[in-house]
């Protein structure tokens, strides 16, 4: 064997046999491991392993010319060997693009990740979950639990976690906010068995603004005595991605749930009312760039930069609270140390006076009575719906109006009775209140009218399939089969049903 075949296979074994395949390779696809980032989320990891495989490319073009030489004979049983190497490679690095090419399942991606809960006898009655994903790994997150509180009684905690530029920050915040609230109120409750609702608000927002600090500021004193890149880029990952996040609280001993808010996600109310019509109460307010009060905030804390607000944007980002998300809170000078000793980014010219956002929470209570029920979703929930179509879709689904479906196309009279449509015509487009500011931007996008179904047994599912095209089928299919960038403007859902009891 010549030594330039000999060093070919040498590098092939050790890409297809060595560490690189076996486990880097399957962090870099499973976002399940451990609580380390896949090494493809760094730029850093990924350009080696990009130049790792190019290289190894560059030996393969150049031995295969050297093969077709007179003066050359390769071993037969060599070539065969190497071959099966490649293709073993190329199933692990471009198996799941093959997938995306053989049709999609449209059932099985609209329920693989739904959930439902019974809680009889603790104030909630059940609560539904589910999400459909734009990338992998996914940067959209949640959590749930119920806590014993120092009095004995049971307190509900639903998180809705929206992550961007990465999942690590979404991730922690699924591990990490619940504990964090929950743990504060407890030692609240404990000094104070009855303490006020002011008093159980700044508990909250102590609590998220203290874990922000440790996903942002915290890893700076670290990362100061320690000049080891390797461990800087790990602790630095929860501050560089980001992400939104929206937190029920409900105690049960209160009547009472809170919902705070860092970002621009939404929780509605629904309740039916004395003419037993379901009414809608929406419970927050994005906290983005198109606020008006948000806007005028940051402007008023940065008044020589007026384009620190522009477009609905600061300086490029819509929302304006996030976790994470440090080259807009990190001081120039910090940067600038991370650029030089860690491999940072240089900060952009439009950074001058940061921070320019934060992690703090608005809280807002509100009232739980016996039938009501709660919506917990993220943006793409409310690109699709409004907050009163939501209540309704709910409504109708707790009413037990299924209907049925054939194939890829609806029965006539299958579209959901009353205000969405009739038993005995086609669909009938939600009447806009002039009033209602919200705009439902995807169904624009999509080109289609609203043809809302309920078919689903989970009323998370409920709520997105009629986000994704309803009765549509074939929009939603074109929708699910979409991938990378283009999969993230057209899909991006999670939802929380949430139907109380006081017992």
């Amino acid at each position: 064997m010549r030594p330039l075949q000999r060093a070919l296979a040498s590098s092939t074994l050790r890409i297809t046999r060595g560490p690189l395949s076996q486990s880097m390779l399957r962090r870099s696809f499973n976002r399940g491991w451990s609580s380390e980032a896949p090494e493809s989320s760094s730029n850093a990891r990924r350009w080696a392993y990009g130049g790792l495989f190019a290289s190894t490319a560059g030996l393969l073009a150049y031995a295969a010319h050297d093969y077709l030489s007179p003066t050359l004979r390769a071993d037969a049983s060599d070539s065969q060997d190497d071959a099966s190497s490649i293709r073993s490679v190329r199933s692990v690095l471009h198996g799941n693009k093959e997938h995306s090419y053989a049709g999609v399942d449209v059932e099985y991606i609209l329920k693989r990740c739904e959930e439902s809960v019974l809680l009889p006898g603790t104030g909630v009655w059940r609560y539904d979950i589910n999400q459909v994903e734009s990338n992998s790994p996914t940067e959209d997150d949640h959590a749930e639990a119920v806590v014993r509180s120092p009095a004995g009684t049971d307190w509900h905690f639903w998180t809705v976690i929206d992550g961007h530029v990465g999942w690590e920050t979404s991730m922690a915040l699924s591990q990490r906010l619940i504990p964090c609230v929950s743990g504060a109120l407890t030692g609240l409750y404990r000094r104070n068995p009855s303490p006020s609702g002011t008093e159980v608000d700044a508990a909250i927002r102590d609590a998220f603004l203290a874990l922000d600090d440790e996903f942002v500021n915290k890893p700076i004193e670290i990362i100061r005595k320690n000049d080891l890149r390797g461990e800087a880029a790990k602790l630095l990952s929860q501050a560089l991605a980001g992400a939104v996040a929206l937190l029920a609280f409900y105690n049960p001993a209160s009547s009472e749930v809170k919902i705070a808010l860092t970002g621009d996600l939404r929780a509605v109310r629904g309740r039916r009312g004395a003419n037993g019509q379901w009414e809608t109460t929406v419970l927050t307010v994005e906290q983005d760039g198109d606020n008006e009060e948000e806007a005028a905030r940051i402007r008023k804390e940065h008044p020589n930069e007026p384009d620190v607000v522009k477009g609905g944007r600061v300086l490029g980002w819509q929302p304006t609270r996030m976790f994470g998300d440090a080259s807009l809170k990190w001081s120039l000078e910090t940067q600038d140390m991370i650029r030089r000793k860690f491999l940072g980014s240089r900060p952009r010219d439009v950074i001058k006076t940061p921070p320019y956002v934060s992690a703090e929470p608005v809280i807002t209570t509100t009232d739980i009575q016996p039938g009501d029920f709660l919506v917990l979703g993220c943006d793409g929930i409310w690109e699709s719906l409004t907050s009163e179509e939501a209540v309704k879709l709910v409504g109708t689904w707790l009413d037990g109006k299924h209907t049925q479906q054939e194939g890829p196309k609806t029965k006539k009279g299958s579209w959901l009775g009353g205000w969405f449509g009739t038993k005995t015509g086609g669909p009938v487009r939600p009447d806009p209140s002039p009033q209602n500011k919200e705009k439902t931007v995807r169904y624009e996008q999509w080109q289609i009218p609203k043809q809302f179904v309920n078919v689903d047994s989970n009323a998370a599912t409920h709520l997105i399939r009629n986000c994704l095209g309803g009765a549509d089928t074939n929009t939603m299919q074109a929708v699910l089969t979409r991938t990378g960038s283009l999969a993230r403007r057209l899909r991006r859902v999670q939802t929380r049903f949430i139907q109380s009891w006081i017992y």
